[in-house]
């Protein structure tokens, strides 16, 4: 009777063995697709925030990333600027070697700003031909240092027979500014480079009109 017993719970233990190695299996494969569902989501998530041709933070990132740093810059009294820069007569670039080779240009454009930037700097593709670099802590005299850099590096770089330069707008956050705001006075200095000749830098005086570096 004993031995009857013994066998009949052996039976119950490897049938339960076996229901879970089914569950377990199961779940397995039900869960695969979900995980590659993730996975997917997270290359798209990823890649919604990259430009594809440069491999820089794109517009809709950068938005992000400066939203951020304006709320970090308010809450902490830190200063805060952007530089927004436009490589000039770049369509002449396109039109004499071709797309292609202006793509290059814009990688290579791309690799001398990330190498410029600072760590904890965010250099981000505002579209075409336009760049933007975020430069936390740092006030108006440190961001026109910094954008004569860029422009000057830009300006003493060739890639193959192809050169350009670059027009620079520089602004600060004042404590009340949004992205728009933030941006929009940047926008406003560099059209005034852009207005003056070119590969220059310009600063927007908040509350005043924009003033040469």
């Amino acid at each position: 009777m004993s031995h009857r017993k013994n066998a009949a719970y052996l039976r119950v233990v490897e049938a339960g063995l076996l229901a879970l190695l089914a569950l377990m299996l199961l779940t397995l494969v039900l869960a695969r697709p979900l995980l590659r569902a993730f996975r997917w989501t997270e290359e798209q998530a990823s890649e919604a925030r990259i430009d594809a041709l440069t491999g820089l933070a794109n517009r809709r990132a950068l938005e992000e990333i400066l939203a951020a740093e304006i709320s970090r810059a308010q809450r902490f009294a830190h200063q805060l600027a952007v530089v927004l820069l436009d490589l000039d007569r770049f369509k002449e670039i396109n039109d004499s070697f071709g797309h292609a080779a202006g793509d290059v240009m814009l990688r290579a454009v791309s690799r001398l700003l990330t190498s410029l930037a600072r760590q904890g700097d965010t250099v981000a593709r505002w579209g075409g031909e336009e760049f933007v670099v975020i430069l936390p802590e740092t006030d108006l005299a440190g961001a026109q240092r910094f954008a004569e850099r860029l422009r000057r590096t830009i300006e003493a770089h060739a890639v193959g027979e192809m050169k350009t330069s670059a027009s620079c707008g520089v602004a600060t956050m004042l404590p009340e500014d949004s992205v728009e705001e933030l941006l929009g006075a940047a926008d406003q200095a560099l059209y005034q480079a852009k207005s003056n000749g070119r590969n220059r830098t310009e600063s927007a005086i908040r509350g005043h009109r924009p003033a040469a570096a």
